[in-house]
């Protein structure tokens, strides 16, 4: 169940920052002057709120904030409004109140800037704003025109956007918000793992609409964590324009109180100019770290600020199956796979990932230690033909593996069911040359396809990319292997990939041939796995039977 933000105060407010009309020129008078997004009230006795430099980005330019910007500094053509929910004694209906702030500090987060250059590179094709293009206008809505959360300025490079993310604010509500002061116990990215059930409390649309939107809860899982003591956390949690700054908790576990890990600084990545699912957020440690080596001044003004550091606890030990999966690379190409057997060196994969070694004989390289960036060689036990529908691989580590410890093998399940929770595993999105560890998504088995009686596919709600090919399907509840990714889907029409519906080789169909080949060592076992029917193949297409008249559908997989 997710948590209550009555049980952890007031947590979340909306920050809107309009440019004075006395500043602004005859044309600059006939635009939209709005921004908006959220904020954490880490004090809401004193109103002291964190929250996203880029709020001030009509105010400040990209070079304004390398330097940190004291109280006496920052520029005061900007009116600042604060909103937020407050729960009245004996009531039901929270009360949306409003008052005026002030801006005392903006400083740059260093740690967050470099990390987020070294994966989310702008060659690589990664933005914050998908399609944007220099000199277009954000969409706008609302009476008064307001920018649905923190938008790119004309003009600026990736550079300035991962500037603008990296940069953080404190503003002083001019109002009490709540009479008691905060007591937050706030998590240590350290204990973080990929698959950590984390709730974030933000206002989808910054101002829009706050009576409506102030103080939403979305929930999610750690899909991954990186750079210099974890300062950055990827999430599948579904965020909107309008939550930069909102407070990112982890899940309480076992009547824990939930616990702070971070602030949302981009709700939505784009590769490519396509959405991929996934918000990034900032350590909340590291944040306050910056701003108190930056801004020495503010630990007067916190100084009734109570954080506690807690402890992770996890119904599930995610680490053992991240331990299972490995990346897996075939020339400049990159896929995963899931260990099946410690004492074979096995791993199951997609055959399309090493189809370059099958056609082209070029080599088999496993991640075997990302961080010391270690790799091993391996070989194709048995690929199916590719006439075959199931894409499918076996390969086996093949050299010097030994010294680096026991490989941890993934149990595997006998069946599924539609609706079971699940965690998806694998390396997408992210090269080789990130060294990151397996990421994780979260969602549900929607279907399982059947034919004559046997799961031959599984759709899935979790979110899957490129690179997840050969990655592991896990249940939340069990742990155990359910299915191996493998295709996710297209909308060709509209050039979208949709990664919220995938397809994934059901474990019920392979865990027999396996089991077989590991007790015999006779690969004869495996080539059951070659399924040559017209029916299995035209649902793994998404083909209708053909018929008169039938036309040709606009949707068709494309690998991983």
């Amino acid at each position: 169940m997710p948590p209550s933000s009555r049980g952890i105060g007031c947590v979340s407010c909306v920050l809107q920052v309009k440019l004075k009309p006395k500043n602004l020129s005859e044309d600059e008078d006939q635009l939209d002057t709005t921004q908006s997004c959220s904020g954490f009230v880490i004090d809401a006795k004193n109103g002291f709120i964190l929250t996203s430099g880029g709020l001030f980005s009509q105010l400040l330019s990209a070079a304004d904030i390398q330097l940190p910007l004291t109280e006496h500094q920052t520029p005061e053509e900007g009116d600042i409004q604060v909103f937020w929910e407050q729960v009245m004694p004996h009531s039901a209906t929270p009360k949306l109140r409003s008052c005026g702030g002030r801006l005392l500090g903006v400083w740059s987060c260093y740690n967050l800037a470099e990390s987020l250059r070294n994966i989310f590179k702008g060659s690589d094709g990664w933005s914050f704003q998908g399609d944007l293009q220099d000199g277009e206008e954000s969409d706008t809505s609302g009476s008064e025109g307001s920018r649905l959360g923190v938008s790119k300025t004309k003009g600026e490079s990736h550079y300035d956007d991962i500037t603008w993310l990296s940069s953080f604010a404190l503003v002083k509500a001019d109002e009490v918000m709540c009479g008691e002061s905060s007591r937050f116990e706030f998590l240590a990215t350290a204990e973080l793992y990929p698959g950590s059930p984390v709730a974030v409390f933000g206002t989808p649309f910054g101002s829009l609409c706050p009576s409506a939107l102030v103080n939403s809860y979305t929930g999610g899982v750690v899909t991954n964590v990186t750079g210099k003591r974890n300062t950055v956390i990827l999430t599948d949690a579904r965020c909107l324009p309008g939550t930069e700054g909102a407070a990112v908790f982890s899940e309480p576990q076992q009547n824990r109180k939930p616990q702070v890990i971070g602030l949302v600084v981009a709700p939505m990545c784009f590769k490519t100019n396509q959405w991929v699912g996934l918000s990034v957020a900032c350590s909340i440690s590291e944040i306050l770290q910056s701003m108190y080596a930056q801004l020495h001044y503010t630990k007067d003004y916190l100084n009734e600020i109570r954080f506690q550091e807690g402890s992770a606890g996890h119904t599930l030990e995610c680490h053992n199956f991240l331990d299972s999966v490995r990346l897996v690379k075939v020339g400049s190409s990159w896929g995963s796979g899931v260990i099946v057997s410690s004492k074979h060196k096995l791993l199951l994969t997609c055959r399309h990932v090493v189809r370059d070694a099958i056609t082209n004989n070029r080599s088999v390289s496993v991640r075997v230690d990302r961080k010391n960036n270690s790799w091993c060689r391996a070989k194709v036990i048995f690929a199916t033909s590719l006439e075959s529908m199931i894409d499918f691989a076996v390969i086996q580590l093949t050299n010097h593996y030994d010294h680096l410890g026991p490989l941890i093998e993934i149990p595997i399940a006998a069946n599924t069911y539609e609706g079971e929770p699940l965690f998806a595993v694998g390396f997408p999105l992210f090269g080789p040359e990130t060294c990151l560890g397996a990421s994780v998504t979260s969602g549900h088995v929607s279907k399982v396809i059947r034919y004559k009686g046997q799961a031959v596919m599984l759709q899935t709600s979790c979110g899957v990319h490129p690179g997840s090919s050969g990655g592991a399907l896990v249940s939340q509840t069990t742990g155990k292997l359910v299915g191996i990714m493998a295709n996710n889907c297209r909308d060709d029409t509209n050039k979208v990939t949709i990664p919220h519906l995938n397809f994934s080789i059901p474990a019920s169909i392979f865990l027999k041939p396996l089991r077989r080949y590991l007790h015999t060592n006779d690969v004869q076992y495996l080539k059951v796995m070659n399924i040559h029917d017209k029916a299995v193949e035209s649902l793994w297409k998404l083909q209708n039977t053909p018929t008169r008249g039938h036309k040709p559908p606009t949707k068709v997989i494309c690998k991983l």
